[in-house]
């Protein structure tokens, strides 16, 4: 660099050698740490535009993690209902795979390019999904958010951990199951684990409740082209899932697009796992998979729902 600047571009190599040998170690240090941070901000530039470009990008450089292979996966999903190839998600995954905090992490991305779209976020209580929008807040309140999409903030006004707004005039709120959303609209609407428990799942009465709350509760608040996505592990063959399965099976409703995962890879994975690889091996080994399944508690069908999602 000292050397192009003092004889032009025509240098030649063994020139540029012999000036930085010549140079004082000062200048050459001082050279050296000019470059080193154009380096640094040449490649936060690169992250910031691949933030702004995918999903996956977004939630590594605001969450300063890299993200597993098979959240990359998901991650690819979302970005694809989002530019609108399909408008309802399906996604079944194992516990403790990064499925709600993948989806977190989309929200707050979805609600600061897609203000004028208002956001529900249901699950199996209140409770539970109030403390996922404070999280969904604090990282759009985050400087990593802010360095991507700056200028828009959560609004002083309207700011509860279970109902807040932007300055740009994006809303999100929380809502359990047991929740009425009167007075509300959706046009995106993000359900995440609509069960509780093994317990409830095996209850005809919380199955037929929750059927008539997405039928009615959240059915009634859809915008035109509103978008749904459907997180959940899967606890029984006639749960929320299920129905909405069957039902297109059956020719009702509009298609699914799904994205079910199970632990351990089978035939025709759609992530495209051979058959017998682990979902997320470098946090759950087939080993450990393994071992879970051979469980005196686990039982053939407990498998099956919920690391086999069948």
């Amino acid at each position: 660099h000292v050397h192009v600047q003092q004889h032009g571009v025509e240098a030649q190599p063994a020139q540029v050698v012999h000036h930085v040998r010549e140079a004082p170690a000062a200048r050459v240090a001082e050279r050296v740490d000019d470059a080193r941070e154009v380096l640094v901000q040449v490649l936060e530039l690169l992250r910031r535009r691949r933030a702004r470009e995918s999903t996956a990008g977004y939630i590594e450089y605001v969450s300063g993690r890299p993200m597993a292979r098979h959240a990359q996966f998901v991650a690819r999903k979302f970005d694809r209902l989002e530019a609108g190839e399909f408008n309802q998600l399906l996604i079944c995954m194992p516990p403790g795979h990064k499925k709600s905090w993948t989806a977190q992490h989309f929200i707050s991305r979805f609600m600061a390019r897609n203000p004028g779209v208002p956001v529900i976020h249901a699950s199996h209580t209140q409770k539970l999904v109030a403390r996922w929008g404070g999280r969904i807040r604090n990282i759009f309140n985050s400087p990593e958010h802010q360095r991507l999409y700056p200028g828009v903030t959560v609004s002083s006004d309207v700011r509860a951990s279970d109902e807040w707004e932007t300055d740009a005039g994006a809303s999100y709120i929380a809502a359990g199951v047991d929740t009425a959303i009167q007075g509300r609209r959706g046009g995106l609407v993000v359900i995440d684990d609509p069960l509780r428990s093994i317990s409830d799942a095996e209850s005809q009465t919380v199955r037929d409740t929750l059927w008539e709350w997405y039928g009615g509760d959240i059915g009634s608040r859809l915008l035109p082209n509103a978008k749904i996505v459907l997180i959940q592990t899967r606890f029984h063959l006639d749960d929320l899932a299920g129905r909405l399965l069957q039902a297109a099976r059956d020719g009702y409703g509009r298609p699914w697009e799904t994205c079910i995962l199970p632990a351990i890879a089978e035939e025709n994975d759609p992530f495209g796992r051979e058959p017998g690889d682990a979902l997320w091996p470098e946090e759950y080994s087939l080993a450990w998979l393994e071992a879970k399944r051979k469980e005196p508690q686990m039982t053939k069908r407990l498998w099956a729902s919920l690391y086999q999602q069948s």
